[in-house]
């Protein structure tokens, strides 16, 4: 997981190869770090791997973190889980194919 903060107010996170559980434990803790008015951006272009329980975990913890964050290069059956998650995920995350 690489961080790079672009434009002011714009951190985006760039998602390792896999991601799984631990990977997902590791971008809340980066999030949480995060000031609370700091646009936030996950980069999953770059993921060959990932896992259903691993986003589940992510979406969980911005929930609790109540942040917002755009999420790039999900597929659609990560793009449907999103959505199967529930209003937390909906609201939470934006996600966003590119």
């Amino acid at each position: 997981m690489e961080s790079e903060t672009g434009a002011e107010g714009v951190i985006t996170v760039e998602v390792g190869r896999v991601f799984d559980v631990p990977e997902a434990w590791l971008v809340r803790d980066n999030i949480a770090r995060t000031r609370g008015d700091v646009r936030i951006v996950l980069d999953f272009r770059r993921t060959d791997e990932l896992h259903d329980f691993a986003l589940a975990v992510l979406i969980e913890a911005l929930a609790n973190l109540r942040r917002r964050v755009e999420i790039r290069g999900l597929m659609g059956h990560h793009r449907a889980l999103l959505r199967l998650l529930g209003s937390a995920a909906e609201q939470q995350a934006e996600a966003v194919a590119k």
